[in-house]
C-alpha cells in the first residue's frame, strides 16, 4: 500500500470538543479581535504615511492593503 493511499482512506481521530481544522467559537472571537487590533494600528500607519518622505506612495499601499485585508478577515470571523 502506498503513504498517499493510506492518507487518502484513512480517517482522521476524533477528538471530541477540539476540531482539528475548524475553529470553535471562542478562538473566532479571539482571532476576529486580533485582527481588529492590527487593523488599527495599520489604519494608524496608513495616516502617518502621508508625512513627507521620499517613499510614502510605497507606505500608504502597504498599509491601505492591510488595513482592507485585516477589515476583510475580521468581519469575516465575527459575522457568526
Amino acid at each position: 500500500m502506498r503513504l498517499e493511499d493510506a492518507l487518502v482512506h484513512s480517517s482522521p481521530p476524533t477528538l471530541g470538543w477540539m476540531r482539528p481544522f475548524g475553529q470553535t467559537g471562542g478562538m473566532k472571537l479571539i482571532t476576529g479581535l486580533l485582527f481588529v487590533a492590527l487593523g488599527l494600528y495599520c489604519a494608524f500607519g496608513f495616516l502617518h504615511s502621508f508625512e513627507p518622505t521620499d517613499d510614502a506612495l510605497v507606505w500608504r499601499v502597504g498599509y491601505g492593503a492591510a488595513v482592507l485585508v485585516c477589515a476583510w478577515r475580521a468581519s469575516r470571523l465575527l459575522r457568526r
